[in-house]
């Protein structure tokens, strides 16, 4: 998965408005991240980077409150993956300066497996 191609697939929808609504905005502004990488003046990338970590602690806040809510039966195996991946987001952000395609191409992969093979089990239940 190349990074910058990052798009939103119907078949990635967890048949919620809302979190859906809010992983369409996680890709589009990692898509700004990659579009970015290239460019010598970085302080864009920065403020991306730190809309990104912002933006992703809002959504895993909401997506856990849906869950429990719901009575969602894997809240606490669903929250220790938001960990690991808010811990990865938190190194990106700490380390901002050494962001390259790689990471972002890491970070996509993550993210697209988590939304893709765990929040799909949110699909009927939130």
């Amino acid at each position: 998965m190349m990074p910058g191609k990052l798009i939103w697939l119907p078949e990635m929808s967890v048949g919620h408005a809302e979190i859906d609504h809010q992983h369409m905005n996680i890709f589009r502004t990692l898509n700004k991240i990659v579009a970015l990488t290239g460019e010598e003046d970085r302080s864009e990338i920065f403020s991306l980077i730190d809309q990104a970590v912002e933006y992703t602690i809002n959504h895993f806040a909401y997506e856990e409150m849906s869950m429990v809510s719901a009575g969602f039966p894997d809240v606490e195996a669903h929250k220790a993956q938001h960990k690991v991946i808010r811990e990865y987001v938190h190194k990106l952000a700490d380390n901002r300066y050494l962001v390259s395609l790689d990471n972002l191409e890491e970070l996509t992969r993550i993210l697209v497996t988590h939304i893709t093979e765990v929040d799909k089990s949110l699909s009927g239940n939130v």
